[in-house]
């Protein structure tokens, strides 16, 4: 089988966002952009259940295990189905190519450094950190310091996911869009 050649691509601002608006436009059903809306306030609203029942170290750490664990096991799944690759283009193809372009409400995702072990990639967008800029001001009493700091929480999944398709793999995040950086990025190499 061959191999997926990946092809470096340099786009401006403007043609990424334009992107991701495209791809939003292609929902075929009209409803999943919707429903990721839905998704995003019962994650606020979840998260500021949990914290009536439990401390905010308590519940990150709860929240960022069990999405890591349900991540692992796709990265798993996904890696037996494949034959258990141990080459980094296949995560490459997997993941960031094929995965993250499938799911409709994550943005376009860059590629900023590609070498035979090691890829720096991410985005510039995040419907949790658009909807915190939405929606802090309109419902203060539920999207308040805490709650972010659960919804921070929840972003094991990348990790989850790569570890579990070849746990050689390295992964970093050395960007986060909830920590005011200008995107989440992921710094991930193979030794």
């Amino acid at each position: 089988m061959e191999k997926p050649e990946l092809v470096e691509v340099i786009m401006s601002r403007e043609m990424l966002d334009k992107l991701y608006e495209e791809k939003l436009a292609r929902d075929p059903v009209g409803g999943v952009i919707a429903g990721q809306m839905q998704m995003t306030r019962a994650n606020f609203l979840s998260a500021k259940a949990m914290l009536t029942l439990a401390g905010l170290e308590t519940v990150k750490k709860t929240v960022a295990q069990v999405i890591y664990d349900f991540n692992y096991m796709l990265g798993r799944q996904r890696a037996e189905e494949l034959g258990n690759p141990q080459d980094f283009d296949s995560y490459i193809n997997e993941y960031v190519v094929k995965l993250m372009d499938a799911i409709p409400p994550v943005p376009p995702i860059e590629i900023l450094e590609r070498t035979e072990n090691r890829c720096v990639w991410g985005c510039r967008r995040c419907q949790y950190r658009d909807a915190i800029i939405k929606w802090r001001d309109l419902y203060p009493d539920f999207v308040d310091d805490d709650v972010v700091e659960v919804l921070k929480s929840r972003c094991s999944h990348d990790h989850g996911w790569t570890i579990g398709f070849n746990p050689k793999i390295r992964y970093e995040r050395v960007k986060f869009l909830l920590d005011g950086d200008d995107g989440c990025f992921f710094d991930c190499r193979l030794p």
